[in-house]
């Protein structure tokens, strides 16, 4: 739809203050307007469920916050009420709450352009939203370009994507084509995974153009008032990209306005859009990908580890994020620990009992449901990465056990993820000498994935043996890296628990059928005969000279 003459509202206003000195205004979009992580019917606002503990609205206001926002003004519309209830009793107070009958982004930037109280360039999000993207080069280099063309009407802030082995939106790619020179993105289309092809206009061919699949869409735009206009002239705009921004872009040659990129790769910056996102975004809070945001219960320290961490705590967290609250009662042998309910009644009873099968069913956690294969490619992939990279161990080992929570996965299955990714990471990287030393620095991880330290058959530990042993036998120095991982386990001397891969432990692996089942894993567990000779003896050597000290 071309552009119509468009009078009064905001853009007519920016020509009298754009010369003068004008705060820095902000809108936080509270009511979403899309698919909410929450289930289907639930009453509660995306932007007020709980991210480890803390409302997602706080990370956004925090943030905003502390980019120098002067005047924030919190946009809701079909439950504002909540919304504002919450805000009129937390340090946000003073914020301008702005209510509507709004049903579309689309209807809310109309509505936002005939109110005509944004006085200059001011920047929209959204309340789901979790960052700690530095906005002054961004804000810089969007009115940079305002100076030399008023035809600049926004610039979105997107993110270069730090977690490749996580999925991306279900079903399509999201590709940017960029001006290679000025950031002025030409064409915005979202790719079938499977089938759809990119379709650009001639002259964006003859241009040079970086094509970018590799981007998060962050949820920041910095905008002007003119950008509100064209909102109020085309009617048919209703969502801000493939509506929005595709709109722009086909119709340049009309309307002249043009649409740039502001690209960061060192921060973080995600919305939490659907219940996958909500629990990567945890992980990646916990973890301190966001710092200097972290909830009030971790602020203690700038690094978490597992130990500050309490594993039914986080679980808890998780399901609260999705709508479902914790009950607590009795635990025996044979019944569950404990049972989650969900806030709406459509989809559970509020005292039923969620089981493991109707959990793994429900809507609430259908993307975590039967990880298996899926958990242990994606997660093997993770520490493949974080080894590569340098990534702290106490990060690593959080993650995993947060996505092992996440994705509802067992034990068995994190020490598969370990196993493979520690022997691809070796095999690639390592020399044979200094396996041992790195085998002893993910000695934090090693204790979190093995809990029969204290028990006199030691099958977590013949488990975790028995995935490298599987991981050795497909690689032509399979037996080699094994033999390293083996004495790397056993040298560390100063595990937090006795019984830690001491010579019980590869004992019983070694006199365990499974170790030698086949022709390959049997080839492996040969070249490792001696050493077991030799940790064998010294745990007998050690066991007469207790029964000496106690005589």
């Amino acid at each position: 739809m071309p552009p119509k003459s468009h009078a009064g509202g905001n853009a007519e206003r920016y020509k009298d203050v754009q010369e003068t000195e004008a705060p820095l205004q902000a809108v936080v979009l509270a009511d979403l307007f899309d698919a909410d992580v929450s289930p289907s019917g639930a009453t509660r606002p995306r932007c007020l469920l709980p991210l480890a503990d803390t409302p997602l609205i706080e990370y956004t206001l925090e943030y905003l916050a502390s980019t120098g926002i002067e005047q924030t003004f919190v946009y809701c519309s079909s439950r504002g009420d909540q919304i504002e209830t919450y805000l009129q009793s937390s340090k946000w107070a003073h914020l301008q709450v702005l209510r509507s009958a709004s049903r579309s982004i689309g209807d809310a930037m109309r509505d936002l352009d005939k109110r005509a109280i944004l006085e200059n360039d001011f920047i929209i999000v959204y309340g789901d939203l979790v960052a700690n993207v530095p906005l002054g080069p961004a804000l810089a280099a969007h009115r940079g370009r305002r100076a030399d063309d008023k035809n600049a009407i926004m610039t979105m802030v997107l993110r270069e994507n730090i977690a490749p082995h996580r999925a991306g939106d279900d079903g399509y790619l999201t590709a940017f084509v960029i001006d290679a020179e000025r950031r002025r993105c030409l064409h915005y289309q979202e790719l079938d995974r499977r089938s759809g092809g990119l379709f650009l206009d001639e002259d964006v061919l003859q241009q040079d153009v970086d094509v970018r699949t590799d981007l998060v869409d962050c949820g920041i735009d910095i905008c002007t008032p003119d950008a509100l206009a064209l909102w109020s002239d085309n009617f048919d705009y209703e969502t801000p990209r493939t509506g929005f921004l595709y709109g722009v872009l086909k119709d340049y040659e009309l309307n002249g306005k043009t649409i740039h990129t502001h690209i960061v790769n060192d921060c973080y910056a995600a919305r939490v859009k659907d219940p996958q996102r909500a629990k990567e975004v945890v992980v990646d809070v916990l973890s301190g990908r966001c710092l200097p945001y972290l909830p009030a219960m971790y602020q203690e320290s700038a690094q978490v580890t597992a130990k500050t961490r309490d594993s039914n705590a986080d679980l808890t967290q998780f399901f609260e994020l999705l709508g479902v609250r914790r009950k607590s009662h009795a635990s025996n042998d044979s019944a569950e620990v404990s049972s989650y309910t969900t806030d709406d009644e459509d989809e559970l009873e509020d005292n039923e009992l969620v089981t493991a099968e109707t959990l793994a069913t429900s809507p609430l956690t259908e993307s975590s449901a039967e990880p298996g294969n899926d958990f242990v490619a994606e997660n093997s992939v993770f520490i493949f990465d974080a080894l590569k990279s340098g990534q702290d161990v106490s990060t690593i080992q959080l993650e995993l056990q947060s996505q092992r929570m996440a994705q509802n996965a067992t034990e068995h299955q994190v020490r598969q993820v370990f196993a493979r990714g520690l022997h691809s990471y070796i095999s690639t990287h390592k020399s044979p000498a200094e396996i041992g030393g790195l085998v002893a620095s993910l000695k934090l991880i090693i204790e979190r994935i093995v809990f029969d330290a204290a028990e006199s058959r030691k099958d977590d530990q013949v488990d975790l043996l028995l995935l490298c042993q599987s991981e050795a036998r497909k690689d032509v120095s399979g037996s080699e890296i094994f033999g390293g991982i083996c004495s790397g386990l056993y040298s560390i001397e100063d595990w937090d628990q006795e019984g830690v891969f001491s010579g019980d432990a590869f004992e019983q692996w070694w006199t365990d059928e499974r170790s030698q089942s086949t022709e390959e894993l049997g080839k492996v567990r040969r070249r490792l005969g001696k050493f077991i000779e030799i940790v064998t003896a010294e745990d007998d050597d050690d066991d007469d000279d207790d029964d000496d000290e106690d005589d």
